[in-house]
């Protein structure tokens, strides 16, 4: 009897550690706040904190290059129509991109293997292909008869937000891409895989 309630307790235990560690990885994966990006955001300005205290000609030189890298990032955020010209017109990195695609949690409902369908649609040869046609996919009626047509421009309006561009979509977004540069690498990428 004793036996039965240790492997109780320590089931328990062992169950409650489980879904501490989902928790953390899902949202580790939602939040972002794993992967080495942040990490090279934060030693960055630590870097810059370090280096005005070297010889008293260096601060000069390193406010000139700190005030252009500072006003592009304040001048991106209120110019949102210009962003998404920007991401729809292409020349972005798929590399890059394939981190978008798994920061943003893409590749958890979706594929590039031909037929492969998950909670999303496989992305094999979606490019030029009509939405909601997809093989072996239930699709939302309103996505279906939508008449659109999968290129830069819609998938970047999609990314942002799939009811905005069908308001009967079923897709719901984990994390909307809402930087254009993210944009313009995560279609490049899908781009690239898609056509394998």
């Amino acid at each position: 009897m004793k036996e039965m309630t240790v492997t109780k307790i320590l089931g328990a235990i062992l169950f409650a550690a489980l879904v501490v560690m989902a928790i953390k990885v899902v949202t580790n994966h939602l939040y972002g706040t794993e992967g080495e990006e942040p990490a090279t955001e934060q030693a960055a300005p630590a870097e810059q904190a370090a280096a005005p205290a070297q010889p008293a000609e260096k601060p000069a030189e390193m406010k000139k290059e700190e005030a252009p890298a500072a006003a592009p990032a304040k001048e991106a955020a209120p110019a949102a129509p210009a962003a998404t010209e920007t991401a729809a017109a292409g020349g972005g990195n798929a590399d890059a991109g394939a981190q978008v695609f798994k920061n943003h949690l893409c590749f958890a409902c979706h594929s590039f293997e031909a037929g492969k369908n998950g909670a999303g649609p496989s992305l094999h040869g979606v490019f030029g292909g009509k939405a909601g046609e997809a093989p072996g996919f239930s699709f939302s009626d309103d996505l279906k008869n939508s008449g659109l047509v999968w290129n830069e421009e819609n998938l970047d309006k999609w990314v942002q937000g799939p009811q905005k561009v069908v308001a009967g979509a079923k897709m719901m977004l984990a994390k909307p891409v809402t930087d254009a540069g993210d944009r313009a690498n995560l279609i490049a990428y899908i781009k690239r895989e898609a056509s394998k």
